[in-house]
């Protein structure tokens, strides 16, 4: 299985100048007009107006505004807003539903299946595990080549086709097997000719993958992510370590979709180690860590998961992610959340699992 996530980032993936506007802007546009603050054109595209209504709406609201508003922080503010006015929830996307699928030919349709069905019954069960209310309607693409899911992309969502097919090409080279990745609003599944004829615990692993995208989903409607073209330092600032962002993902689609406990979770990932010393979770902060140390941003990160389950229960994540989304540094929101500073549950860390 391969699993990544906010590629954007690391590519700089714009949104596509093509006619389809962004969701999140949309619905921010929507509540701001709904609220009598002139937003312009609701067209989906933030202009000078957008952001002036918007930085007016936030300061008589009391709305925390310190991310700038854009196509990948927007969602977060359709959420804020719509909390701040339980009214302005009637723009929320997910009035309308939770997903919009496109699957495209060549795909195994009882595979299509079990991901549409597994994302519609998980994506419930996951706003009440983390205790969130989730405002979008996430799109997801099912194809069996990177062809297919480009052109399936530039027909239905606001990235550019091209762009997103290169990324699939990665992700559709595991022959025979299965591949996803995610960005705001926008699930991509790969799915291999043949896969659920070569394996089969093909239904357990689907579920294994939906559950971890959507945990990522989920991230990016709560908190939004950094803009394009951010550096390093203002990506992990804004988005937080990378071992916290897949380390969740990994916790929940063991622990908490699977039905695996949280001990049965925790023995797993220590597995893959087999009396091998486990990294140090400062040198897996960086998204860089995913090309550095791919297995053990999601091994160590997982451990790392569990053991803040374990602390503070699963509603702590979706707390973090709440704070993140005012603007505060990962670090903040951490402490806010966990109880403890980053660098205090690292010594915690180390002490339980690396001595």
């Amino acid at each position: 299985m391969r699993f990544t996530c906010f590629l954007f980032l690391a590519l700089g993936l714009a949104l596509s100048s093509a006619a389809q506007a962004s969701p999140g802007a949309l619905c921010v546009e929507q509540q701001l007009a709904a609220a009598k603050f002139d937003p312009g054109p609701v067209d989906g595209k933030i202009d000078d107006a957008t952001k002036k209504a918007f930085a007016s709406f936030a300061a008589k609201r009391g709305l925390r505004a310190k991310v700038p508003l854009h196509e990948f922080s927007a969602m977060s503010y359709c959420r804020q807003i719509g909390l701040k006015i339980s009214r302005l929830k009637r723009q929320w996307p997910s009035r309308k539903g939770a997903f919009d699928f496109h699957v495209g030919k060549g795909v195994d349709r009882q595979v299509a299946k079990r991901i549409q069905s597994q994302l519609k019954k998980a994506r419930p069960r996951m706003a009440k595990f983390f205790k969130l209310e989730l405002p979008g309607r996430d799109k997801v693409v099912i194809g069996a080549s990177a062809g297919v899911i480009g052109g399936l992309v530039e027909q239905h969502t606001e990235y550019p086709g091209r762009s997103i097919a290169s990324v699939a090409r990665r992700h559709c080279s595991n022959k025979g097997g299965i591949g996803a990745f995610v960005l705001p609003g926008l699930a991509v599944f790969c799915v291999q000719p043949g896969y659920r004829s070569k394996n089969e615990n093909w239904q357990r692993e689907i579920d294994f993958v939906t559950a971890h995208e959507l945990v990522h989903l989920v991230q990016t409607q709560v908190a939004g992510t950094s803009a394009p073209g951010s550096s390093a330092a203002a990506k992990l600032e804004r988005d937080g370590p990378v071992w916290l962002v897949e380390g969740f993902a990994n916790a929940y689609a063991i622990s908490g979709r699977t039905g695996i406990s949280a001990a049965e979770g925790f023995l797993f990932s220590n597995s893959f180690y087999d009396g091998k010393r486990i990294p140090s979770l400062k040198t897996l902060e960086k998204r860089s860590a995913l090309h550095s140390h791919y297995s053990d941003v999601y091994d160590a990160g997982t451990i790392a998961a569990i053991d803040l389950v374990g602390l503070k229960g699963a509603k702590s994540y979706g707390r973090y992610l709440d704070i993140l989304a005012t603007g505060a540094s990962w670090q903040a929101a951490f402490k806010a959340a966990f109880g403890m500073t980053p660098e205090a549950f690292y010594k915690r860390f180390d002490r339980r699992y690396r001595s």
